[in-house]
């Protein structure tokens, strides 16, 4: 049975350097030897093809994009979808209007800049735009079917306000997951574990052992569903104390899995 890898990208194998030489090693042998390969993230579709050709990363046998919104073969060609209800991004706007959050809106496979002031890391780098996100209109984006609204929040006691407030919004409507400075608003319902569930018994029957690895909040649902889960060592400590292993690196984990 062939044996199934779910990883993170941002923190577990995208850093700022890069991706390591090591890691790519790894995930070479791992396909080669026959195993999957899944890339489960809170990327967008199109995020994720960025990202694949900008670190010439191998090809992924499946994509787990927007938390677990979608699934999507190796081509980013969906397989399986759920979109957020309409009309929530007009709020949601409302609600940020003079805040210090940058607000995106992602359809199924384009990235739209909603709100965009100037905004700075703690270590004073700014927050960026990504460079294909394209100019969104609240009125036309809201009549559209949409997967993900990260919003980047880079102040602490901001983010924590502005979460609470945001939960009372969009309480059974849809889902907010944590990743550092971002507040992901998702579908409801839905989260990287129940993407990967989607993923391994729809599209994956008779799979092997499952590995995750992930760094953030929004990996443990993904965790939960591993026969061994594994995080890094600069993952908070509740994210930890809910996996089965702190490893040093993706390579590390594949070494494993392997033995």
């Amino acid at each position: 049975m062939r044996k199934v890898l779910a990883t993170d990208l941002d923190g577990t194998l995208i850093f700022e350097g890069g991706v390591s030489s090591a890691d790519m090693a790894a995930l070479s042998r791992w396909t080669a030897a026959g195993n999957v390969l899944v890339i489960n993230t809170g990327r967008s579709l199109q995020a994720v093809g960025e990202a694949l050709r900008s670190y010439g990363l191998p090809r992924p046998d499946h994509v787990i994009a927007f938390n677990g919104a979608v699934v999507a073969d190796g081509d980013l060609t969906v397989l399986a979808s759920t979109p957020i209800g309409p009309g929530l991004l007009g709020q949601i706007t409302d609600l940020l209007r003079g805040e210090p959050a940058m607000l995106m809106a992602s359809t199924i496979d384009r990235d739209h800049a909603v709100l965009a002031p100037e905004l700075a890391r703690p270590d004073g780098r700014p927050f960026q735009v990504a460079p294909w996100a394209i100019r969104g209109e609240v009125e036309d984006l809201d009549r559209r079917d949409l997967f993900g609204m990260p919003i980047a929040i880079p102040d602490d006691a901001v983010r924590a306000r502005i979460e609470a407030r945001l939960r009372l919004l969009c309480d059974g409507r849809a889902e907010l997951h944590r990743n550092l400075f971002f507040i992901d608003v998702v579908p409801a319902g839905v989260t990287k574990g129940t993407g990967l569930a989607r993923l391994l018994a729809d599209f994956l029957p008779g799979h092997g052992e499952v590995y995750t690895i992930g760094d953030s909040w929004n990996d443990l649902p993904m965790h939960a569903v591993a026969d061994l889960s594994a995080t890094l060592p600069h993952a908070p400590d509740d994210v930890k104390e809910g996996c089965d292993v702190v490893v040093d690196s993706v390579a590390d984990l594949v070494t494993r899995a392997m033995a």
